[in-house]
């Protein structure tokens, strides 16, 4: 059924503003450089997509009712936005709608939104609370956060927030931290997820300031960036219920893991590209099962950050069974010491049960300073030497042992 009996069927041009059967579709670009405060008409149901992006100069907008719908984008980058009222008539607000409003600091949201988009709010760095109408039934706001009721979800913490303690509980009732929801946010330093068992897309990327996030044994996925750049993150990460941890998850996170191993169990079902990339404290890793992408345990010990302390790096390995190793998954760990299989990884993507060739890829461009030790069942350490598997520059094959390399048979 059409939808154009709501809306005027004329095209209006007002002061740099066009409205097409009751849409507004868009500014002029006198208006983006001038305009500083705007009331929607209320012949506007919807404002479409991209309608007033990147209005830099735009401080106040006033909704009128009658407004149903906000299309993606419609107010992305408006950085002079402070403050936003949606009208009691209002049903849906698009992907991006008020993303990086970088002065927006509290946003209001009637009963009537039955629908808010992907990253909505995201990335809005002065933003101080949510509040939601108490009959709202899909969404709530929970000390300022923004939750959708309905998917369990935690969708957006305001970035100034500012927490007691440094600290924030998860409700105990969500089960998801949407994508971006915590992301730049450098007032937290610590996190208690509780009941959490997603953690989205870049939810707790740049910030900067997070120290600890506590009672990890639910979560059993991590998304692309989870945790990118955390760091100052520490402590122990507890990964023994994840099945999923996605690309760069916790890439430069270099403090994590500095008083034990890092434990993959054999439940894992995949662990992204560079998933673990210059975690420079990690000085053991224990992998039991998964599918490890490339770069997941590389390092590049040329970069520093704010002149943290390089960390032990990667010492000792265990691969146990049903592995399969990418490419270059522990390139330039230099400092390895020992690296012990119970079986041969197969590579990522291969049905080849038994495929060590890969293996050479996976410690790609070794350059041990130390004299690494490999230990394993007499077949494995037997393929390993017969295919050249570790190999050192100008090392030479000579009653079995490699120069800086030595091959051991465990059992």
């Amino acid at each position: 059924m059409s939808n154009e009996h709501l809306y005027p069927s004329a095209i209006v041009i007002v002061n740099g503003v066009t409205i097409s059967k009751g849409v507004l579709t868009g500014v002029s670009d006198e208006f983006i450089k001038n305009i500083q405060s705007y009331t929607i008409p209320n012949t506007v149901k919807k404002i479409g997509k991209n309608a007033f992006n990147r209005c830099v100069n735009l401080t106040q907008i006033t909704f009128s009712e009658g407004l149903q719908y906000i299309d993606e984008k419609a107010f992305y980058l408006c950085k002079s936005l402070t403050t936003v009222k949606l009208p009691k008539s209002l049903v849906s607000i698009g992907d991006y709608a008020f993303a990086l409003c970088v002065k927006l600091q509290t946003v209001k949201i009637s009963n009537s939104v039955k629908e808010i988009g992907f990253n909505a709010f995201a990335m809005c760095s002065s933003l101080q609370s949510f509040s939601v109408g108490v009959s709202n039934n899909r969404y709530g706001a929970d000390d300022g956060c923004l939750i959708d009721n309905t998917k369990k979800t935690l969708l957006q913490y305001p970035i100034k927030r500012e927490p007691n303690n440094n600290s924030y509980t998860i409700p105990s009732r969500i089960t998801t931290i949407g994508p971006n929801a915590f992301r730049s946010c450098k007032t937290l330093k610590f996190v208690n997820l509780e009941n959490v068992t997603i953690i989205q897309d870049n939810a707790f990327a740049y910030c900067t300031n997070l120290v600890k996030v506590n009672k990890f044994d639910k979560v059993i996925t991590i998304g692309d960036t989870a945790f990118y750049k955390c760091m100052f993150l520490e402590g122990m990460v507890n990964i023994a219920a994840v099945k999923s941890i996605g690309i760069q998850a916790f890439c430069d996170c270099v403090k994590i893991n500095s008083a034990g191993p890092l434990v993959v169990p054999a439940t894992m079902n995949k662990i992204g590209e560079a998933a673990f990339f210059n975690c420079r404290s990690i000085n053991r890793v224990l992998i039991y099962g998964g599918e490890i992408g490339d770069n997941a345990f590389a390092c590049d010990s040329k970069i520093r950050f704010n002149k943290q302390p390089q960390g032990k790096t990667l010492q000792r390995v265990l691969i146990g069974t049903n592995v399969s190793l990418g490419n270059g998954v522990f390139e330039k760990q230099t400092k390895l010491l020992s690296i012990f299989f119970y079986s041969i990884p197969t590579q990522a993507g291969s049905n080849d049960l038994i495929n060590i060739y890969n293996l050479t890829s996976a410690f790609d461009k070794p350059s041990y300073k130390r004299l690494l030790k490999i230990y394993g069942p007499e077949p494995i350490i037997n393929d390993l030497i017969f295919n050249h598997v570790f190999k050192s520059s100008s090392a030479e094959y000579e009653n079995q042992q490699i120069k800086n390399i030595r091959f051991y048979v465990a059992y």
